[in-house]
């Protein structure tokens, strides 16, 4: 049986069709490569199953991958998309290390995603701020592209309260993997955010680690400088 959960972070795909006129002028191309470049995050292989399928119309019929638009063409093309995500306010306890009035700083635990995303919709860190913030209504978001940044005021952004903003990562200025856990800043306006994201692009933050050493350590302190990575020949070890 499928769980609620699953069926909340995963829901069916819905159908999106994208009509195009071609226009006068328009070069004569293949249609497969022509949806390509014109349907966002299209790629050739995807257009070409959708072809094949029966999926794409050439005023009103079926044609292969290769038959080339003409101007006053009719180009249909039906695709299966996720549902637009909301970012939903979640009543989720925080562990709030530092509150002020631009910024604070939360304990991340392992296990939580930092933002939503499409498998991970609802229980994220973003969720549980929209709630801190006092923001109670759901805000539609179009997109999942992991390239779609945090949108700013063209203003000063004084006023500019990111959380009542549509961006998918409102206030998030650097993440940590859903397993791990740790501190996180989060911006409360654009001005902060901006100025945050500036400062860890160019490596003036200073951070601490707390790690657990396996066997036995023969210095009470120290400092290790040196490359961290996998090994070259045992790929699944740290």
């Amino acid at each position: 049986m499928e769980r609620s959960e699953d069926k909340k972070n995963y829901p069916d795909y819905i159908e999106k069709t994208y009509e195009f006129i071609i226009p006068a002028g328009q070069r004569p191309e293949r249609v497969d490569v022509f949806l390509t470049e014109a349907i966002p995050n299209a790629t050739r292989s995807k257009v070409q199953v959708a072809i094949d399928a029966g999926n794409v119309t050439i005023n009103g019929k079926i044609h292969k991958s290769s038959r080339k638009i003409q101007p006053g063409d009719v180009v249909q093309c039906l695709v299966m998309k996720p549902p637009p995500m909301e970012l939903l306010p979640e009543n989720i306890p925080l562990d709030i290390v530092y509150e002020d009035e631009f910024l604070l700083v939360v304990n991340k635990p392992a296990g939580m995603v930092s933002h939503p995303g499409f498998g991970n919709r609802y229980g994220t860190l973003v969720n549980a701020l929209l709630y801190h913030f006092g923001q109670r209504s759901a805000i539609p978001i179009e997109t999942f592209d992991e390239d779609e940044t945090d949108t700013e005021s063209d203003d000063d952004g004084e006023n500019d309260y990111v959380f009542n903003s549509d961006a998918i990562r409102p206030g998030i200025v650097h993440r940590l993997d859903k397993d791990t856990s740790g501190l996180l800043v989060i911006a409360k306006n654009s001005v902060i955010h901006a100025a945050l994201a500036k400062q860890f692009f160019e490596h003036t933050t200073q951070r601490e680690y707390n790690a657990i050493v396996w066997g036995v350590v023969k210095e009470n302190e120290g400092r290790i400088e040196s490359n961290i990575g996998r090994s070259p020949r045992e790929r699944n070890s740290p």
